[in-house]
């Protein structure tokens, strides 16, 4: 079939330069063209995933580019998220602030780094009162030019909306806290969010790399433990849509755990 749509492109190629075309058979050679350089895409990418690519640390990935299947597992991800139902949401909601706030007990946390969540983000609002309540301060990020910043919080009026429309601290003094710099033994909880969590940590985001430039440089101190939250639903061996490992390079950072609720 490919053959006889290259023979008809040919064919009509030659007719142009005869005669002018008619607004059908231009029509007919603009669709044409698409199915075959479709084909092609779909053929050179067909190809490119059957070679590896051996990377210093001796792991393999395949040369189809990691960001594609990325993004093909974060729409999936949406469209698992955006079916969920508000009740669902609460449920999970409520699963984060138990397990959380456990955890938070157990390992004597000081300082929570949180994340002001998105209509179909795991909720934190209730998380962040619960926190205060057990005496434990909280920090959001803020977007700058350099990358993320965590801001010191104390009412939930000064998360306003900013980059991406998240809500951020703003008009809150210029305080911020590296978890690597720390007094007196504190130990810091970061709650990571993600489309989804494989068991070992790893997550897909929503591409932009903030948080796995700031785990890089500022979450690796031994009283800092990153923590993932996800939906059960988007737990990476639940998804029924992929059949494939959780796609990541080198610049990804795993959670030390993860609560799936």
């Amino acid at each position: 079939m490919l053959e006889e749509r290259i023979n008809r492109i040919n064919e009509l190629y030659h007719l142009s330069q005869e005669r002018a075309l008619t607004e059908e058979e231009v029509a007919e050679q603009k669709e044409l063209r698409a199915e075959y350089l479709a084909a092609i895409r779909a053929s050179v990418k067909g190809q490119l995933s059957n070679i590896e690519i051996v990377e210093a640390d001796g792991s393999k990935h395949a040369l189809e580019t990691i960001s594609e299947r990325k993004k093909q597992l974060r729409e999936i991800c949406k469209d698992i998220r955006a079916g969920l139902s508000e009740e669902r949401k609460t449920e999970a909601e409520e699963n984060l602030i138990r397990e959380f706030v456990k955890l938070a007990k157990i390992l004597r946390v000081d300082k929570a780094f949180l994340y002001a969540s998105l209509p179909n983000e795991v909720k934190t609002d209730n998380l962040f009162t619960a926190l205060k309540k057990e005496g434990v301060s909280c920090y959001f990020p803020q977007v700058k030019k350099d990358g993320m910043k965590f801001f010191k919080v104390k009412l939930a009026e000064d998360l306003l909306p900013g980059f991406f429309e998240v809500r951020e601290p703003i008009g809150i003094p210029e305080y911020t806290l590296d978890p690597n710099d720390l007094e007196n033994g504190d130990t810091v909880l970061v709650l990571v969010p993600g489309l989804s969590f494989d068991e070992e940590g790893y997550r897909i985001g929503y591409g932009k790399g903030y948080y796995d430039a700031y785990l890089n440089e500022h979450a690796s101190g031994v009283n800092v433990k990153t923590v993932g939250v996800c939906f059960n639903e988007c737990k990476l061996d639940a998804i029924k849509e992929w059949n494939q490992g959780m796609p990541k390079d080198t610049n990804d950072c795993k959670t030390d755990l993860v609560i799936f609720v």
